[in-house]
Formats: C-alpha cells, sequence, structure tokens
C-alpha cells in the first residue's frame, strides 16, 4: 500500500487555505464598502460595489470593476465594467463596454451607442433598442469574472488543455516534469520571478510612446507586438511545468501527459471562482512566466 505524501497534503492544506483567505478577503471588502454613500449625477466608479442607476438619476460615465451596474434611469456617457455585466432597463446614450461580463438589455431598454461584450455575451429582450453596433464574444472567458457561461468555460478550458499538450510535447515531459520539480522546492521564488518579469513587461508597454518619438513613432504597434509576443513565450513556456504541479497536490500518477491535462483542468477550474479565481490565476501566470527563467529549458542529466 502507497504510503501518503506528508508535502502533498500539506500543499493542499495551504491551497484550501489560500482560497478561504482570499473569498474572506473579497467579503470583507465588500461589507466595507456598502457603507460608502452613493455619488451623485457625476462620473461614479466603484471597487466590488455594485452601481444601481435609480429612475431619475443621471450620472455621466459609469465604471465598477469586479462589480455589475444597473441601469433603470439614465447614463449620460459610457458604462464600462471589469469582470461584471451591465443590465440596462433605462436608457445609455453612449457605449457600453463589458469586459468579463454580459450586456443584458431589458424590454424598452435603450443603448444609443455600441454594444461590446468582451468576453461575454449581449442579451436583447423584445423592445429592445440599440443604436450603435454590437460585438460579442462568448467563447472566451476571463479568470474571475462574475459572470460564468457555459460557452466561455468550455472555450478556455480547450484553450488550456491544447496549449498544454502542445507545449508538453514541443518541449518534452522530462523538461516538463523538471519544471514542476523546481516550482515545488522553489514556490515563492518562481512566483517573484514572474511577477518581475510582468512588472518589466509592463514597464516596456508605459514607456514605448516616450521612447518611439518623431519618425520611430510609426514602430509604437511593432513594439507593443513584439512585447506581447515575449510575455506570451515566457507564459507558455512555463505552462504546462505549472499544470504538472498543481496536478501533483492531488494526484499520485507519475504519467506526466495525464497530470499535465489534469493540471489544465484545475486551472480552468479555478479560473472560475469570481473573484478569487482572478487572484490565483494571477500567481500561476507569475509561476508559469517565472520557472523558464530559473530552469532555462534544460533537463537534468
Amino acid at each position: 500500500m502507497a504510503q501518503s505524501n506528508p508535502s502533498r497534503l500539506l500543499r493542499r492544506v495551504a491551497f484550501a487555505a489560500l482560497c478561504a483567505l482570499l473569498l474572506l478577503a473579497m467579503f470583507q471588502i465588500r461589507a466595507q464598502a456598502k457603507n460608502q454613500p452613493d455619488e451623485g449625477d457625476g462620473d461614479r466608479t466603484s471597487v466590488l460595489r455594485s452601481i444601481v442607476v435609480e429612475p431619475g438619476d443621471s450620472p455621466e460615465d459609469v465604471t465598477c470593476f469586479f462589480c455589475p451596474v444597473h441601469v433603470k434611469g439614465t447614463v449620460n456617457g459610457d458604462v464600462v465594467t471589469f469582470w461584471a455585466g451591465v443590465d440596462v432597463e433605462g436608457t445609455v446614450r453612449g457605449d457600453v463596454v463589458v469586459i468579463g461580463g454580459a450586456i443584458d438589455v431589458r424590454s424598452r431598454g435603450k443603448i444609443e451607442g455600441d454594444s461590446v461584450a468582451l468576453p461575454g455575451q449581449v442579451v436583447e429582450e423584445p423592445r429592445s433598442s440599440f443604436g450603435g453596433e454590437t460585438d460579442e464574444h462568448p467563447w472566451c472567458h476571463l479568470p474571475g469574472q462574475r459572470q460564468i457561461f457555459w460557452r466561455g468555460a468550455v472555450g478556455w478550458l480547450a484553450h488550456l488543455m491544447v496549449f498544454s499538450f502542445l507545449i508538453l510535447l514541443f518541449i518534452g515531459a522530462r523538461r516538463v516534469y523538471q519544471q514542476a520539480e523546481y516550482i515545488s522546492l522553489h514556490p515563492a521564488r518562481t512566483v517573484l520571478t514572474g511577477l518581475i518579469v510582468f512588472a518589466v513587461i509592463l514597464g516596456l508597454y508605459a514607456v514605448s510612446p516616450y521612447l518611439l518619438t518623431g519618425r520611430f513613432g510609426k514602430y509604437i504597434g511593432d513594439w507593443a507586438i513584439g512585447v506581447t509576443v515575449l510575455w506570451g513565450l515566457l507564459l507558455v513556456a512555463g505552462l504546462a511545468g505549472t499544470c504538472t504541479w498543481l496536478a501533483r497536490a492531488f494526484f499520485s500518477t507519475m504519467n506526466v501527459l495525464v497530470l499535465t491535462l489534469a493540471g489544465a483542468v484545475l486551472v480552468a477550474l479555478i479560473s472560475l471562482i469570481p473573484f478569487a479565481g482572478f487572484v490565483l490565476f494571477l500567481l500561476l501566470m507569475f509561476a508559469a512566466m517565472g520557472v523558464p527563467i530559473w530552469t532555462r529549458f534544460r533537463a537534468e542529466a
């Protein structure tokens, strides 16, 4: 009979404790936000606290982070939400942009500008009105978004499994397992390295308007593409190893293919947790970006 692995049990307990702490922090922040007074008819911005535009209200732009917006009155400007949706019963004179959620336009609801759900979907009831273009991407998903759609969840899972499998084939099972071993031995160092690399990449984005001026200004687009490719290469280079490391905390098999695919499923499930899934995915992303730098893609002899 196989003996229990104390380190594996410890990783499971630590992972469950981290999830509980993140959820507790989310509810604590939300409870504190409820005590804040509503704003007037100017711009409205909120974090974790829902914004309701009551009948008779007429704010300008409305922005909500990790919280939904319910429009019953009139919004004179744009409505933008991140990781949550917008419900329109009244009128929005500008655009409605949802990053990770749905735009629900009820009967007699009206959006005079464009409606964009990326990723997400646009749902319209009879007698609703759209003045601009409608753009939706229901097969995509953002980690931690409040609204979960089956098409987005399936598409996200398929992307993770396919990418992990292709990376495993490209760099080899031995190197993937080496990455998983390294993360197990040095989790904090790996995540911190990925965080630093990610900060550097964001810095490269930020400085591009200042570096590429004058006759070099036409290369800003190419610069952005190059930085994005760099970020993508680092991320995918450690994705399979990170998935394998995560799966080892729950499964005892030594088959790297099974561990990689199971880890991809776990990453997808973690990403479906509202809000906390975003934080956990960031930690996994930092690990995936940091481990290739330390292992240098070489397997041990």
